[in-house]
């Protein structure tokens, strides 16, 4: 069983990584939909980079969430015994 002090630094480092990803979608996604404006694009193909990215992000705010990490270890355990 790992330490509680590297499960804290774990979760912590978890919500900083998330965080970080989070700021660059907030600034890139909108950037670059407004570049998408400005040159009066039929296609969007910035939207399919949001809607990607938007999931994506998503997936890494659920992989933060406690009852998935308490699987994973479940799941670690079982298939290291």
């Amino acid at each position: 069983m790992d330490n509680p002090y590297r499960q804290a630094e774990a979760r912590r480092r978890g919500r900083r990584d998330f965080y970080i990803h989070l700021g660059l979608f907030l600034l890139t996604v909108p950037a670059v939909l407004l570049m998408d404006w400005l040159i009066q694009s039929d296609r969007m193909p910035s939207l399919w980079l949001a809607l990607l990215w938007a999931i994506g992000l998503a997936l890494h705010a659920f992989s933060l969430l406690e009852p998935l990490r308490r699987l994973a270890r479940l799941l670690d355990r079982l298939g290291g015994a």
